[in-house]
């Protein structure tokens, strides 16, 4: 075990969930007795007869707890990306006093929460490229808004990937910080055979 991982450990080692102590071994959930101990739920990890679940609503609460300083930038690097995007396109529209470049940063937040509607990121791709491509060459203010658009939902994308694959890979090296996880519902278990959740109670 990595010496972040231990710092973790020790991060959530005082907090409480509704005023509960958290549980630190598999062996306090009664949920979790068809496995041995937490190298059995690993092996079966491993084996892919289950699988970590972490459902997108549940991707914001504990991140800053558990991911590891990695995960951490990567994510921050995909929060962040659509509002650096859209202001340097505003600023590039304003110099070719194109006033209505002002509405890419409000556009942001409207990309972000229609994001959970657009997932295929070959289509997103698309429209990027379109994007650029009429930005230089035939209609900037256009060009702007799909670029804008684009980057705000592709990082949406990303960040929930890696949102995920931060929770995910700090819990399956620590049984503690699994534990807390779990019974925070932040994760839950899948069995790949039959699709089966198995979640905290």
């Amino acid at each position: 075990m990595n010496q972040e991982i231990i710092r973790i450990e020790e991060k959530i080692e005082t907090l409480t969930i509704g005023g509960k102590e958290v549980p630190k071994k598999l062996s306090e959930f009664n949920e979790l007795s068809e496995f041995r101990d937490f190298e059995d739920l690993k092996s079966q990890i491993k084996n892919k007869k289950y699988g970590f679940l972490t459902p997108d609503h549940l991707l914001y609460d504990n991140f800053k707890y558990v991911a590891t300083s990695v995960d951490k930038k990567v994510v921050t690097f995909f929060k962040y990306l659509p509002f650096i995007t859209a202001i340097t396109l505003t600023v590039f529209c304003l110099i070719n006093e194109i006033y209505f470049g002002l509405i890419l940063l409000p556009l942001v937040f409207i990309g972000q929460y229609i994001s959970a509607f657009f997932k295929n990121l070959i289509i997103i791709v698309g429209i990027f490229i379109f994007g650029l491509y009429l930005m230089f060459n035939e209609n900037t203010l256009i060009g702007a808004i799909l670029t804008t658009l684009s980057v705000t939902l592709i990082s949406s994308i990303y960040f929930k990937i890696f949102s995920r694959i931060g929770f995910h890979n700090s819990a399956f090296q620590s049984e503690k910080v699994f534990s807390f996880l779990f019974y925070s519902r932040n994760i839950s278990l899948v069995n790949n055979s039959n699709n089966t959740i198995i979640k905290s109670l």
